[in-house]
């Protein structure tokens, strides 16, 4: 039977899809930190909302019970109803809650429309606007189950957000996208298709990862080529490339594969050829700016409260000492207050001969946030500041290939020789320890030192990067 999750998992990953429905369980690894705190601030948000409504909820023991309930239910004309099931041949879903709307259907004089409490803000990532298109599909086969009971399909939806906001939408706008995928999903769940796994950013969260890395590496799949994803996959499986040993004579077969332009071509045939070989590929020699003070910077957020709690500074100054600091908030309200203190930093480094080193574009963005978040009244410290940054991540991507999976502070700082503390460290990872803190600061002073240790390690791994990269042009 066809459910809301699968449509969700599939959206991010296939494969999965056909992993929960006909893999062995005991095949996953435990379910990381950070999901279990999605799954558990779902929950309470849920209950925050549900708290502050009156609503019907059917009973029973069985989803076809709790169907039946929900169908009185709504024949009864209940206002609102909660967890109400939703049955249609070989699809169920089980939204938050159905709204009575004073549209009339075979119920009635009324028909229902579906509601989602999320615990995000439900927008797609960087805009205020438009809706996360896993949401809107997700109502939207909430709507196609409606539409079967009641005889009309809605023309409204709504999310909850994390602040307790509606956004109403018009569920039509993802039915075609939904009737697209919906085939694709059930051949999965009966097991009529298998899909491939395939190594994509999601991979790193997914509690199959362990057992999908595996098969990739035993097949010498083409994703184990950084910069190759699901979509390109495909595109080169197509072609016949299969493995990462025909993706390295990808430029000289010159074979047209769809959405592959020649560039692209030598930059994975190169790629594929490294990861190979174990070794490295130096593409440019010409040296990396550099300062008699050096800093090493990194930012912690929580994507989840929309908030900045850390910012961590490694200094070296001339003398070859190393300083490691930070400015930090436990909430929203200090925000401010912290980003006052990294202006202050900045006006502090004034006329001296520094350079800001940092991996990935995504401090310089951040930075850009606040400013416009918390605009300051003299920007020359800040942009000087700017100025003296030096993406590393940037740095290396035009400047050597290495036989990594991916680009990333983590596996590249592996690669030099750098091992964090922690045996799992990550962005994610810190986001859970964070919010667990924030529930009792005192009690959980342990977790912000774990945090700062986190933090302090990124930016020595950031060091060692940058002092490795400086020493291939020496």
């Amino acid at each position: 039977m066809i459910t809301a999750d699968d449509i969700y998992d599939y959206l991010a990953c296939p494969h999965r899809v056909y992993l929960n429905a006909h893999e062995n369980p005991e095949k996953r690894r435990p379910l990381a930190q950070f999901l279990d705190l999605l799954f558990r601030r779902g929950v309470l948000h849920e209950e925050r909302i549900l708290g502050k409504l009156e609503y019907s909820r059917p009973v029973g023991f069985t989803l076809e019970e709790r169907f039946k309930g929900t169908v009185e239910l709504m024949r009864s004309g209940a206002q609102l109803i909660s967890q109400g099931v939703l049955i249609a041949g070989d699809e169920h879903g089980v939204p938050d809650l159905l709204r009575k709307v004073d549209t009339g259907s075979r119920l009635g004089d009324h028909s229902y429309i579906p509601i989602d409490i999320k615990s995000g803000k439900g927008y797609e990532s960087g805009s205020t606007s438009i809706l996360k298109k896993a949401y809107g599909i997700q109502l939207a086969f909430y709507a196609r189950l409606l539409e079967r009971v009641q005889g009309i399909y809605p023309q409204q939806a709504v999310v909850i957000n994390v602040d307790g906001d509606e956004i109403a939408f018009d569920p039509r706008e993802f039915k075609d996208q939904l009737e697209e995928l919906l085939p694709h999903v059930g051949a999965l769940v009966a097991g009529r298709n298998k899909d491939e796994p395939a190594r994509i950013g999601e991979c790193l969260v997914c509690s199959w990862h362990d057992l999908c890395l595996e098969r990739l590496r035993a097949s010498s799949d083409v994703t184990l080529v950084a910069g190759v994803g699901r979509s390109y996959k495909s595109s080169l499986n197509g072609a016949g490339f299969r493995t990462v040993a025909d993706v390295a004579t990808l430029d000289q077969r010159r074979a047209k594969v769809k959405g592959v332009g020649d560039s692209r071509a030598m930059t994975w045939s190169r790629q594929a050829k490294v990861y190979l070989s174990g070794g490295m590929e130096i593409l440019d020699r010409a040296p990396i700016p550099t300062a008699p003070i050096r800093i090493y910077f990194d930012f912690e957020d929580d994507p989840l409260q929309d908030l900045i709690y850390l910012y961590g500074f490694l200094t070296v100054s001339n003398n070859g000492r190393s300083e490691y600091s930070f400015i930090w908030c436990d909430d929203r309200g200090g925000e401010k207050r912290a980003f006052d203190e990294f202006l202050d930093l900045c006006r502090s480094l004034a006329g001296q001969d520094y350079r800001v080193y940092h991996y990935h574009i995504h401090e310089r963005t951040v930075i850009d946030r606040l400013a416009t978040k918390y605009p300051p009244g003299d920007t020359k410290h800040l942009e000087e500041f700017k100025s003296k940054m030096t993406d590393l991540k940037g740095e290396l991507g035009s400047r050597v290939v290495l036989p990594t999976l991916g680009y990333g502070l983590k596996p590249v700082s592996k690669f030099v020789g750098f091992e964090y503390s922690n045996e799992d460290p990550g962005g994610a990872q810190s986001i859970a320890w964070f919010e667990e803190y924030q529930q009792d600061p005192v009690k959980n002073a342990e977790l912000k030192e774990r945090i700062l240790t986190y933090n302090r390690e990124d930016c020595e791994a950031t060091k060692l990067v940058h002092e490795w990269l400086a020493s291939l042009y020496k």
